[in-house]
């Protein structure tokens, strides 16, 4: 049972970083507005909007080689915390700023406005992250 939680953690997860990356990759400007509205400075929001996906994608891969070898899970798994910890804190303090800008978190299929579901579904993500990091 431990090891068929720990498998479909690292489906979900791998699944949902990889639509992450490949519509932040598609829709840069999108990204780039997504991280200005989080708070990111204006002048840095180029080059978030360039490395988001890269940094997605390597969670992504190494989910993907962790499956074979434990430790590149580790450091995939402990890289989706820290991006959704990162992700989190944005989001928190938006809202608590009285904003609620649109979710870029899938690009431009990311339409809704961020409020306390995009921290619970960012908590549910950090906790299957960790059953693969223990797992």
């Amino acid at each position: 049972m431990r090891r068929s939680v720990s498998i479909v953690s690292f489906v979900v997860l791998a699944a949902v970083f990889l639509s992450a990356a490949w519509a932040k990759w598609r829709d840069p400007a999108g990204t780039r507005t997504g991280a200005v509205d989080l708070g990111v400075p204006d002048r840095w929001a180029g080059g978030v909007a360039r490395v988001l996906p890269m940094a997605e994608a390597v969670v992504v891969v190494s989910l993907a080689v962790g499956v074979v070898i434990r430790p590149v899970a580790v450091v995939g798994a402990g890289a989706a915390l820290t991006l959704l910890a990162a992700f989190t804190v944005a989001v928190v303090r938006t809202l608590r700023a009285g904003r609620s800008p649109r979710c870029h978190c899938f690009g431009s299929r990311g339409g809704s406005p961020i409020g306390a579901d995009t921290v619970v579904r960012n908590l549910a993500l950090s906790a299957l992250a960790l059953v693969v990091l223990i797992g």
